[in-house]
């Protein structure tokens, strides 16, 4: 399993729209965060999202199928193994400060099989509203998940079986998301609405030697980059985008979540971006100077600045490879304030300095 399916990735958006506000998932089912545990013992505040992790995948996915064959509906599967044997014998390596937690659940009909997504969606309910279940969902230190959703017939009901496998191995923390086309606009995440194809790209600032993350958006929409502490600009390109998207995030010590939320195709369509954790900020409306270096980073990195140059200047036509980066570069750049823009950059001159025999007022001619 290389990627969650789109009913796969649904029920990691529901899981990690509990852990973002543990108090509002509860009133909207009616209950206490502790309800039926020891009064304190689920904090309200809010949990790092859940980065998804293939072989947790494989690991759910092998054991809700397990019970869907044989009938078993068990934590206990193929030769008695418990979720952390086959979370390791799915190649999930356990080191540091590690844990692992599963829920499962089932849901079925005798007549015509049940909405795969209304199932899906009815067992999340059921699962948080079980107070052992809502441990492991708002459990803090987790920081992956793997989920499965497979239909089929199980004790001749029309079913589909749910399984989430939890895990934490390590230091790691995770910059991740998804992208997606709210079509039926209501401001949550739906199987059919992901945008696959869109590159992440995580540029860290400050570091003395470049470090540039990168992820391509899944079929369902999902991305996943492990990341180091720091500050990063974060820009989504291609896919269909008329033009990148730019946003800065800072990880620290937990997951971040960013998604790209209606992004669009057409020019002058420039999507939202949503934090879904206290660490990520706004979306970058203004253009910075790192925000313009990302964007030249990303979609000019293959090209040849001096035959552009030589081009120009001898007064022939701009070369064909530019073309789209030039007019992508236009659209960007129309969005931005530019007024702010030259501020900032007046800012970096004072900081940094200017070549010697120059002053900050002068245009740096040669």
């Amino acid at each position: 399993m290389t990627e969650p399916t789109a009913l796969d990735q649904y029920l990691i958006e529901l899981v990690n729209r509990a852990r973002l506000d543990p108090a509002a998932e509860a009133a909207r089912l009616g209950i206490d965060v502790n309800q039926g545990l020891a009064e304190g013992q689920i904090s309200l505040a809010p949990k790092q999202p859940l980065a998804f992790n293939a072989t947790l995948g494989d690991s759910a996915l092998g054991h809700a199928q397990w019970m869907l064959e044989t009938d078993e509906f068990s934590h206990s599967g193929v030769d008695g193994s418990d979720p952390g044997i086959r979370m390791a014998e799915a190649g999930y390596e356990f080191t540091g400060d590690w844990r692992w937690g599963e829920n499962i659940s089932w849901r079925g009909t005798i007549g015509p099989a049940e909405d795969t997504t209304a199932s899906v969606s009815a067992q999340h309910d059921a699962l948080f509203l079980s107070a052992s279940h809502r441990v492991n969902i708002l459990q803090d230190d987790f920081r992956e998940i793997g989920t499965a959703t497979p239909s089929g017939e199980f004790m001749n009901y029309n079913a589909v079986m749910v399984d989430e496998n939890f895990g934490k191995t390590g230091t790691g923390v995770f910059l991740t998301g998804v992208a997606y086309d709210d079509l039926d606009a209501d401001d949550f995440y739906t199987p059919g609405e992901g945008r696959a194809g869109i590159t992440v790209t995580a540029v860290l600032q400050g570091s003395p030697e470049p470090v540039v993350l990168t992820d391509v958006t899944a079929t369902a929409g999902g991305y996943d980059i492990p990341a180091q502490p720091g500050n990063y600009v974060v820009t989504f390109s291609g896919g269909g985008l008329a033009s990148p998207i730019v946003q800065t995030a800072t990880v620290g010590t937990e997951n971040v979540k960013l998604d790209l939320i209606d992004p669009g195709t057409g020019l002058g369509s420039d999507g939202q971006v949503a934090g879904a954790s206290g660490t990520a900020d706004s979306p970058m409306d203004d253009a910075t100077l790192s925000s313009i270096w990302n964007f030249l980073q990303t979609e000019a990195r293959d090209l040849d600045v001096n035959t552009l140059i030589d081009h120009v200047g001898g007064g022939q036509p701009v070369p064909e490879a530019w073309l789209p980066v030039l007019q992508q570069g236009a659209e960007f750049l129309r969005a931005q304030d530019l007024e702010k823009f030259a501020d900032e950059f007046a800012n970096y001159v004072e900081l940094l300095g200017v070549p010697h025999g120059h002053n900050p007022d002068d245009g740096f001619g040669a």
